[in-house]
């Protein structure tokens, strides 16, 4: 990766153009180019976070990288400084309204500090990405004092939400360029690995054309249930690049680094969530659900569902509860054999079935990587704030009456 690349020389460029914007002379034609330089730093956020959201942005380099590895964390950090110039004519409006310099700046200070203990405490080190969010913490604190002191100040209030807008980006941007990378996994298919608080499953692969290869990847933590589809591109010289996949607006990064064939295994184990399915040896079978079935003996049945030659039918392998622990029972499917529950994750709503003839299946490894994004909603939030102060702010021309 370059130490220098383009989205972080417009950040340094719109920082540049909108501090010298604002120690200008006060006038009309200034004020038109301060609305100017505000447009440009705010398009320069908007890059910066199109780059944080982007999946194809986050390539094995990034993932493997230490912290400060990213050199985008230099744009973060450019905005983090816009938005401490941006509040230069805020702290002159709150001395006009009574309020002592040094009392804005300690309160500043004092948010700034709060901010920085709050993301040292989450676990972000480094200088560059502490310094960048310590930065926008003080122009938050500011921005909030001028929402809350100058509701009636000229230009204050929209000056104070362009602020605190362009701080949400930049806080947000550091904390999303610095999220946990977790180690390259191995996940064979119908197989889960828990990495960073999350379950990943992968459930195959799909040949979408002669050089891509789409992988499917559940991931799952608690409730929350996220599909992806990250993919493997050939190029024309034979070199296999990952295609990342994840959210726009939030959400982790999900990568495949590759996938591999793995040796049959002669009693292969399968997990299926509820309403996945699996082909067999000419057989479809689906899991619906669990059932409980109370008593002087517990039994816990895995309902499935089971399709072959357009007929279907809906077998009950299951488990029975003793003080000895569990004791699976088989069930016999046609064209199968006896298929047996081989474990239950309660949790994820997922069942474990021993599968005669899965080995023949061809079951594959895919080597996956997990990257967090953290605070990323908050970036979204602060471009909206922008956006809504921006545009209430650029002196649009009026019409002459009369």
């Amino acid at each position: 990766m370059s130490s220098f690349d383009s989205p972080t020389a417009v950040a340094l460029a719109c920082t540049t153009l909108s501090g010298l914007a604002r120690f200008a002379p006060s006038s009309t034609r200034t004020a038109r180019s301060l609305a100017l330089a505000d447009l440009a730093l705010f398009a320069a956020g908007a890059l910066v976070l199109t780059r944080a959201s982007d999946p194809h942005s986050w390539t094995t380099a990034v993932l493997g990288a230490p912290p400060l590895g990213d050199p985008r964390l230099v744009a973060s950090l450019a905005l983090a400084l816009a938005v401490d110039l941006a509040c230069v004519p805020l702290i002159g409006l709150l001395a006009a309204a009574g309020a002592s310099l040094v009392s804005t700046l300690a309160v500043g200070a004092a948010g700034a500090t709060m901010v920085t203990a709050a993301v040292a405490f989450a676990g972000l080190r480094g200088n560059l990405p502490v310094s960048s969010v310590a930065l926008a913490g003080f122009g938050a604190t500011v921005a909030l004092v001028g929402i809350v002191r100058l509701p009636r100040a000229a230009g204050g209030r929209l000056g104070a939400t362009l602020a605190l807008g362009m701080a949400g980006i930049a806080i947000a941007s550091a904390l999303t360029f610095c999220g946990a990378r977790s180690e390259i996994v191995q996940v064979p298919s119908g197989g889960s690995v828990d990495t960073l608080g999350y379950s990943l499953s992968y459930r195959g692969r799909r040949q979408v054309s002669p050089r891509e290869t789409r992988l499917d990847v559940t991931l799952l933590r608690g409730r929350e249930r996220i599909e992806t589809h990250p993919g493997l591109v050939r190029d024309a010289a034979g070199q296999v690049s990952p295609d990342p996949s994840g959210g726009a607006f939030s959400g982790p990064i999900v990568i495949a680094v590759g996938v591999h064939d793995a040796r049959p295994d002669p009693h292969p184990i399968v997990w299926l969530a509820k309403g996945d399915s699996i082909a067999i040896a000419g057989s479809v079978i689906r899991f619906d659900r669990f059932r409980i079935q109370g008593g002087d003996t517990v039994r816990i049945y895995a309902d499935l569902s089971v399709t072959r030659g357009g007929t279907t039918e809906v077998v009950s392998p299951g488990v029975t509860a003793t003080a000895h622990g569990e004791e699976p029972f088989p069930t016999d499917v046609a064209g199968l054999g006896k298929v047996m529950v081989a474990g239950i994750d309660a949790d994820h709503g997922r069942v474990a079935l021993l599968i005669p003839g899965a080995a023949a299946v061809g079951p594959t490894v895919a080597s996956l990587s997990l990257g967090l994004r953290p605070a990323l909603p908050l970036a979204w939030a602060g471009l909206a704030l922008s956006t809504i102060a921006l545009l209430t702010a650029i002196p649009w021309p009026r019409k002459r009456t009369g």
